[in-house]
């Protein structure tokens, strides 16, 4: 009987074993043209990323995303926001706390 437990976990953990998924090494390639500089204020980082996708998080604490249309010292505009379709936003630079962009794709 002890021999049948023992073979029955040794079957176990072999199948455990065998089901596990690969992890297969992923590399990582930086998007070209955007960087954040962190010596730079909110608003000059802001106007480096028009035309790129952001998530947006106020000091409120609310989110936002969607493509940056302009930027400027005082205000940032994005389009095409997700879940809202249609609708733009103006934002108030200085009311910004994070900044979120994508910075690297899988490499092809």
């Amino acid at each position: 009987m002890k021999t049948l437990h023992i073979s029955s976990l040794i079957l176990l953990s072999a199948l455990s074993v065998a089901s596990a998924p690969v992890l297969a090494e992923t590399k990582i390639t930086a998007i070209e043209g955007v960087a954040y500089d962190i010596d730079k204020p909110m608003a000059d980082n802001v106007q480096t990323l028009v035309g790129k996708k952001v998530t947006v998080t106020l000091h409120a604490g609310g989110t936002m995303t969607g493509l940056v249309k302009d930027a400027n010292n005082i205000l940032l505009h994005l389009e095409k926001l997700e879940g809202k379709e249609y609708f733009d936003a103006l934002i108030l630079v200085k009311d910004i706390s994070a900044i979120e962009t994508r910075y690297r794709m899988p490499a092809r």
